[in-house]
């Protein structure tokens, strides 16, 4: 004789129920690396335009007042503060300091060979150290959040690779 079966035994809901867990579980994980991922491309973008924009006013020789007397750029990350300062015959002056702690949230930054200041020479753009002795080789600039890592290269003509 056939039994009419109505419902669900109780192995075929804790099946379903772990099926479902198991799913949920691995797209929470997804979500907190896309989360992780968002907000490193977030800085890496925030910080590769600032560093752009360094190297585009040693191209062009600008001063913050307009005149053309720049002798060279000098990017420096301490921290969690970026300044860029222009100098111009011995005298320096800041174009900008920028804080990014708030836009970080720990993101970790670091540079290679400790080179912390960096800059770039006027009218060509290419790297140069602190002094504005140029760098043969490149820079990398490495972030880190959570497990994800992205990094942004600058090679010896100044020119910044973003991938």
């Amino acid at each position: 004789m056939k039994e009419n079966k109505k419902g669900y035994s109780l192995i075929e809901l804790l099946v379903s129920i772990t099926i479902i867990l198991v799913l949920a579980g691995i797209g929470v994980t997804s979500f907190s690396n896309l989360s992780k991922t968002k907000k490193i491309i977030t800085v890496k973008n925030e910080l590769s335009s600032l560093i752009k924009l360094s190297r585009n006013l040693a191209i062009t020789r600008q001063l913050p007042d307009g005149s053309l007397g720049l002798d060279y750029i000098q990017v420096a990350l301490s921290g969690r503060n970026l300044t860029v300062k222009g100098l111009s015959g011995g005298v320096s002056d800041v174009f900008f300091n920028k804080s990014i702690d708030g836009d970080m949230n720990g993101v970790g930054v670091t540079v290679t060979s400790n080179l912390a200041t960096f800059g770039f020479e006027r009218g060509t753009g290419r790297l140069v150290n602190g002094a504005g002795a140029f760098i043969n080789g490149q820079l990398i600039i490495t972030l880190k959040y959570g497990g994800v890592t992205d990094t942004i290269t600058i090679n010896d003509l100044g020119i910044i690779n973003e991938e």
